[in-house]
């Protein structure tokens, strides 16, 4: 067929585009020279060569075609480029010339592809930039035989929405047959920022020079095939509802949560229910504000006869507990079959089908994923499996609504505002002045009841415990054998037995069996409520009827006082050690922060975790009567580095003196950009704002468990510090302070540049490691930061 299908105009190119097969000519003589005489394959180039030639001009520049030549090359080119597998109706592909779109070959399918996305006018064109860029790579490869690793692929994507479900696709543009055309003596001398540009490391603003295109023909055509992106772009825009979730309504990202995946499962009317599971003191709790989110809530609701239920404040605990000992996906293909009560209660209010998919972090149940269907068999495996590929994105939403919901309980205790730093005091002041002017009423100009801090630079420092968890677990572990084997000891001293006591060394032997294995949380608690219910009432019994067992129980029982028996003695070490470590940093980081303000004002945050972490934030909007200079920032980044080495030193001492030598290790996140912060009333504390400022607290909140590339080892180990970047850019700033210390002797000379291991999406993060230089001198008390100020 003879199809011209003109899209709207895309901005001018500078080179004409001619068509002609003789690049395909060129391309099966060239494939036939590579195959052995006699290969079926070579036979096939061979019949293709006979009924090409004869149809196209050998020596013409101009290449000129009858529309019944056309169709009779596109018939040889679907059987020499197109799978073998596909028919025309199956594969959406056309042959002809893009920019515009002219087209002398076309399946049924493609027009049918096409020609809504033109009447809705919805595609999305590349940008003009990269097709310039794409037009430098194809000529410099062709003429210049420049190789490039990255090349741009042609590309137009559309859509179109049927029944309320968007389907996305993309146009490829194969331009295997497309070569330039020099028709000049001799090519222009190759210039390296041509080069340059083309790979994206240069803009088209920065070159001085530029290919002439205009001496340049396209000639050739293209193959254009459309596949189906509509699972690619689902899985982006779920990702933008992530990236949106500190600025977006919460009605929006549910909208656009919904949406999305609507058109991921093809499903228009299906229902959709996401509920996260809130703890307060570790307990599930019922959220109703939450329960709207749900499709089985939202059945309960119109049911009077279980309009009680969502009263029961144990409702969303005992869902919870199910979920998590069943953590497996529980699919309902047709409800009719089912006879649990909530499952005719579901299909009772005209639902046939229906999914839950619980979400876990770690061992922990967060939530939940609901889908119901007004079909049987709606939801099966297909739908499943699409879930599946959305549960991470899914797992950052919920703990994002968790930690929302942490955020307001503290708030809630809070009430008033924390106590203010000077640096930052001033601000509030002036807000304050705003509300007073006001009536006590929030302004009418945003701008003026809003605490602000644009331009900051953020500085982040952790300080951990090696190990602190797994230390912990072996504290734990040994003291409870301990016990369990005084208990044993005790037991085997009564004289007249009865079958509680054969019951009580049974059990007692059984869980020295299980530490002999490990212990796992549940298995600690069990052994706990085994020793404090049945053994301490039957080992008092003793003490009544049992005379000579009077003094060895109440020794027994001495010891399993937590404050000096020896069944709580390696908990105890273990307690003791971590709180001098943690007492020595955060009295060392109290009094520099003292000391750190007059360097440059700034605002400081800390908090306490198994070791400590900081954030500080500096920048002209802070203090605007001071001048912020880059010295300033460089003498931050320096302090942050010395003190870095101070902590190790300080921890590093108190080695000897521990009751169990826990060791430190150190962690510094480098980030060259400056991000905005504001003070968030509804929790009464900063937090950063922007996209790009969210996904620096992502990279902060995950450095913490990062393993170096291919090796499986922390990133952060003992004796050392860990730099972890992005760039090039952000490193480069810390390097000639880190010649510095090394000059000093206060770190080695070697330094370890590492690659590390994507982290929960986290692709391309880069670290540095530096081992420190431990000295014997005595403690030291404090840091002149006169050192700072080199």
């Amino acid at each position: 067929m003879d199809t011209h299908l003109n899209l709207p105009e895309i901005p001018a190119h500078p080179m004409d585009l001619r068509l002609s097969f003789k690049p395909f000519i060129k391309y099966l003589t060239q494939r036939k020279a590579t195959i052995p005489a006699g290969d079926v394959q070579s036979q096939v180039v061979d019949y293709l060569l006979e009924q090409l030639n004869p149809l196209i001009p050998a020596d013409s520049i101009e290449e000129t075609y009858t529309p019944d030549q056309l169709e009779a090359i596109a018939q040889l080119l679907k059987l020499s480029v197109l799978p073998i597998v596909g028919t025309e109706r199956e594969i959406p592909y056309a042959f002809g010339l893009p920019i515009p779109l002219e087209l002398f070959h076309a399946s049924d399918t493609f027009i049918q592809y096409i020609t809504p996305a033109l009447e809705m006018g919805n595609e999305e064109h590349k940008n003009p930039t990269d097709k310039l860029r794409y037009f430098y790579q194809l000529i410099l490869e062709n003429c210049y035989t420049i190789r490039f690793i990255k090349e741009l692929t042609p590309s137009i994507s559309f859509q179109k929405t049927e029944r309320g479900i968007t389907k996305y696709y993309r146009l490829k543009v194969n331009v295997n047959f497309v070569e330039p055309q020099y028709y000049q003596s001799e090519l222009p001398p190759l210039q390296n920022e041509w080069v340059e540009f083309a790979k994206g490391y240069r803009s088209f603003e920065q070159m001085t020079s530029t290919l002439p295109l205009h001496l340049f023909t396209l000639s050739g055509f293209c193959v254009f095939l459309v596949e189906d992106i509509t699972e690619e772009s689902s899985l982006q825009q779920l990702k933008e509802v992530f990236i949106h979730l500190q600025t977006d309504s919460e009605e929006l990202i549910y909208n656009r949560f919904e949406k999305a995946l609507r058109d991921l499962c093809g499903l228009p009317d299906i229902h959709i229910g996401l509920m996260p599971f809130f703890k307060v003191n570790d307990t599930y709790v019922f959220h109703p504000q939450f329960s709207n989110r749900s499709v089985f809530f939202t059945q309960i609701r119109t049911c009077e006869q279980h309009g009680d239920l969502l009263q029961q404040p144990d409702i969303q605990k005992t869902i919870a507990q199910r979920l998590k000992q069943h953590d497996h996906p529980h699919l309902f293909c047709d409800l009719n079959q089912f006879a649990e009560p909530e499952l005719r209660l579901l299909h009772n209010n005209g639902l046939k089908s229906f999914m839950l998919y619980p979400i876990k972090a770690g061992d922990e149940l967060i939530g939940v994923i609901e889908m119901a269907s007004e079909n049987a068999d709606s939801l099966g495996e297909e739908v499943l499996f699409k879930v599946e590929k959305v549960v991470p994105l899914v797992r950052e939403l919920l703990l994002f609504q968790i930690n929302e919901f942490n955020k307001n309980v503290d708030r809630l205790i809070r009430q008033r505002f924390t106590s203010l730093q000077p640096a930052v005091e001033w601000k509030f002041n002036e807000v304050a002045w705003q509300y007073l002017k006001a009536g006590n009423r929030k302004p009418t100009q945003p701008e003026l009841a809003r605490v602000r801090f644009p331009q900051v630079y953020p500085l982040y420092g952790a300080v951990d415990i090696r190990n602190s968890s797994s230390e912990r677990h072996r504290a734990v572990r040994h003291d409870l054998s301990q016990q369990l084997s005084g208990v044993e000891q005790l037991l085997e001293k009564v004289r007249e037995r009865e079958y509680r006591h054969e019951a009580l060394l049974e059990w007692n032997k059984h869980y020295q069996n299980v530490l002999l294995l490990d212990l796992s949380p549940d298995d600690e608690e069990s052994i706990t409520l085994f020793l404090i219910q049945q053994v301490s009432p039957y080992l008092r019994h003793l003490q009544q009827s049992q005379k000579e067992l009077q003094e060895p129980i109440e020794s027994y029982f001495r010891q399993t006082d937590p404050q000096s028996g020896i069944f709580h003695r390696a908990q105890r070490d273990y307690e003791q050690s971590l709180d001098w470590i943690n007492s020595t940093v955060n009295s060392y980081i109290e009094q520099e922060e003292q000391k750190l303000q007059s360097v440059y004002p700034h605002y400081f945050e800390k908090y306490r975790t198994d070791g400590m972490e900081y954030n500080i934030y500096v920048g002209q909007s802070i203090a605007p009567k001071t001048p912020f200079v880059a010295d300033d920032l460089r003498r931050l980044r320096l302090w942050q580095l010395t003190s870095m080495i101070e902590m190790a030193q300080l921890t590093h001492r108190l080695l000897p003196h521990l009751p169990l030598p826990l060791q430190t290790t150190q962690l510094i996140l480098a980030h060259a950009q400056p991000v905005a912060i504001s003070f968030r009333e509804d929790e009464h504390r900063f937090d950063v704002e922007g996209s790009y400022s969210i996904r620096y607290e992502v990279i902060k909140k995950r450095i913490d468990k990062a393993v170096v590339l291919g090796s499986g080892e922390r990133l952060t180990q003992p004796d050392q510090i860990a730099l972890v970047y992005m760039n090039q850019q952000e490193i480069s700033d810390f390097l000639p302070l880190i010649h510095q210390l090394q000059e000093k002797n206060q770190i080695a000379a070697e330094i370890e540049y590492l690659e590390l291991e994507p982290v929960q999406g986290l692709v391309g993060l880069k670290a540095i490691r530096l081992r420190i230089q431990y000295t014997n001198s005595a403690p030291v008390q404090d840091l002149q930061l006169e050192q700072v100020r080199l």
